[in-house]
This record gives structure tokens, C-alpha cells and sequence, in this order.
């Protein structure tokens, strides 16, 4: 990858952020009286994106600048790798990713059925924000308000040179923004109490409000709790038309292969995006989930991720239960689970405890 490209990342995000993450390039001065400093701008924005990218996404973000199907997909490949990686700071760190790429989805019509999918995940980037906030930086070296620094509101104190009438130099400040570094995953307690903040007043739409109603009787005819028609808000906002990149379609996302071994076709017709089909799949797969673990939180934690895979961590962790071996799974399972039992709080005004087996 050649040099200029974390530089035309940082740009391109910085285009699309909000101005507190803009604290580093915020000059606040009328550029008709001044000049850049066009090589320490040039090595501000490309250390701005070495912070908060690798290199592989921020050149990604860096292909969208001209847009196309092929280069969207890859984007969404890559949000795809985040969730699937161990890393809650990552998906704070892939945030703006989502946003450059969430319009794009929407413009193709090759791309349109993964928009919802990512709308319905924007939340999680919420939560993953809020529990990797980073520490304030210290203050650098150095008398306040002298020229070179920045001053209390962030603006860069620009030095003018008293000798020539030529405009002054402006120069970017050095002090970064404080980086979210790797370190523990947050826990399964904080997430629950964040998405229980973040959904707290989250109201329901139409859709949901219909699709819950209709579809919760299944859920019952099949032996399960009725309230578990829910997991579709966390899967697909009730959109049947959600694809994830991965391949999973409709109201509950079913993987193709789970489809089919639920008596699913997936091919024309694809019987996942028929609510009434999806959600009796949905069901019969949760009740063999809840068979083998004998918890409900384990048994979403199988849907999200698949049962081996939660198997496989119980035995690595001697874990019994969600909580114990939620730090060795995936970025994403470890949030969805209690974003579902948030969810189920919301809507239903109950705790997974609570649900009958």
C-alpha cells in the first residue's frame, strides 16, 4: 500500500466526524489569512488514521472515495472480520467505517439487502463507544497558550512572523486524541447495564409491533417462549429482506446450511425471507439449542455464533455459563446476548431468568 493512503482515510472520515474528533486538525482561523503547513498536515492526518485504523481497513475506507458494488462489499467484508474478531475496542474503532459505508448499501441495488443488516448493528457501536471510552490524555509540556500549543477550546495558538507581511504559518497541533488501547473486554454486567441504558426508550416500530404479534404463537406452538420472537429486533430490526455478508437472510438470519437443515429451501423461493417459515425455523433450532446447554443464554449465544463454537470455549474455559466464557467469544456474541436480554427487558419487561424452558 503506498504512503498517501492512510492519509486519504483519515481525510475521508474526517470529512464525515463530528468536530470533537477533528481536535487535531480544528484550526478555527479564516484560511484567506494563512498558510498550511502542508507537510505537518500530511503527517498529522496519517498519524490520526494509524491511531484509530490498521492498515487494511483504513484502505478500505480509503477505496470508497470512488464508490462502486465491488468496493462497498469489501467494506462490509471487513466490518464482517470485526464483529467475527475478539476485539469490543475494534468495533469502537470501525464506527466510521459503518457510517461511510451504510449510504453506499443503500445507493446499489447489488448492496441494498445489506443495509439493513448494518442499520441494525449501528448499535452496537454505540455500546462499544460508550464501554472503551478512553482515559483524557495529559496535557503536553509546555507554557499554555504559547505558540504551537492549544488552547483550552482547542484551537491552535498560531505564531505570526513580525518581520514580513506575509500570513502566518499554521501547523496542526501534536497532541493526539487518547487512543483506545487493547486490553480486557468489558464484562457480561457492564454490557447488560449499557445496552439496558441504550435501549431504555428505544420505541417500537410498526413492523416490529406486527411481526411480534403475529409471529409470537409460533414461538409457542413450538415449545419455546413466546417472548424469544424478539431475537428478530436484534437480528433484523424485522426487516425479512436483511442479508448479512456472511450470508444469513431474513427476520432471524439463518446461515444457509442451519436453513436447510431445518427444512428450509434457500434457494427460489428462499423460505427465510417468509416470516411465518423463518420463525418456525427460528424456533425449533432454539429449542435444540436450549436442549444441549440447558440455558437460554447459551443457547443464543449458539445461534449467534454456532454451537461448536460455544462448546468448544465451555470446555477451553471450564465455563458453565455465558458469563464465564463470554470474554473468549466473538466481539459480536459477546454483545448480543445482552442485547437481546436489553431487548426482552424492553419489550416484555422480563429477564432471561424468567423465561420458562
Amino acid at each position: 500500500m503506498n504512503s498517501t493512503t492512510p492519509l486519504v482515510a483519515a481525510l475521508l472520515l474526517l470529512a464525515s466526524s463530528p468536530a470533537g474528533a477533528r481536535q487535531d486538525f480544528d484550526l478555527d482561523l479564516d484560511f484567506d489569512d494563512v498558510v498550511i503547513d502542508v507537510d505537518a498536515t500530511l503527517k498529522a492526518a496519517e498519524a490520526w488514521a494509524r491511531d484509530h485504523f490498521d492498515e487494511r481497513v483504513a484502505e478500505v475506507i480509503a477505496g470508497l472515495t470512488e464508490p462502486s458494488p465491488d468496493k462497498t462489499r469489501k467494506a462490509m467484508d471487513e466490518l464482517q472480520r470485526e464483529f467475527a474478531g475478539d476485539s469490543i475496542v475494534d468495533i469502537a474503532r470501525v464506527r466510521r467505517v459503518a457510517e461511510v459505508v451504510l449510504p453506499l448499501l443503500e445507493e446499489y441495488e447489488e448492496t441494498a439487502d445489506l443495509a439493513p443488516w448494518l442499520r441494525t448493528r449501528l448499535d452496537y457501536f454505540d455500546v462499544a463507544d460508550e464501554l472503551t471510552q478512553p482515559s483524557v490524555a495529559p496535557p503536553s509540556p509546555g507554557t499554555p497558550n504559547a505558540p504551537g500549543s492549544t488552547n483550552a477550546t482547542g484551537t491552535i495558538v498560531v505564531s505570526p512572523e513580525p518581520s514580513t507581511n506575509r500570513p502566518p504559518v499554521v501547523t496542526p497541533s501534536t497532541n493526539r486524541p487518547a487512543v483506545r488501547t487493547r486490553g480486557p473486554n468489558p464484562g457480561a454486567v457492564a454490557q447488560r447495564s449499557a445496552w439496558q441504558k441504550l435501549l431504555a426508550k428505544r420505541p417500537l416500530t410498526p413492523a416490529a409491533e406486527t411481526f411480534a404479534r403475529e409471529l409470537k404463537p409460533i414461538f409457542v406452538a413450538e415449545a419455546v417462549p413466546g417472548e424469544l420472537v424478539w431475537l428478530a429486533e436484534v437480528e433484523s430490526s424485522f426487516n425479512p429482506e436483511a442479508t448479512s455478508p456472511a450470508g444469513a437472510v431474513g427476520l432471524y438470519q439463518l446461515m444457509p446450511a442451519t436453513a436447510r437443515s431445518l427444512g428450509l429451501s434457500t434457494v427460489l423461493p428462499d423460505e427465510r425471507r417468509q416470516p411465518v417459515k423463518a420463525a418456525r425455523a427460528a424456533a425449533i433450532y432454539l429449542k435444540k439449542l436450549h436442549r444441549r446447554f440447558g440455558d437460554w443464554r447459551l443457547a443464543l449465544a449458539a445461534y449467534n455464533v454456532g454451537e461448536g463454537r460455544v462448546q468448544r470455549t465451555l470446555n477451553q474455559v471450564k465455563g458453565k455459563t455465558f458469563d464465564d466464557i463470554a470474554p473468549s467469544l466473538p466481539a459480536e456474541t459477546q454483545m448480543y446476548v445482552p442485547k437481546f436480554e436489553a431487548v426482552l427487558q424492553r419489550r416484555e419487561g422480563k429477564s432471561l431468568d424468567e423465561l420458562m424452558p
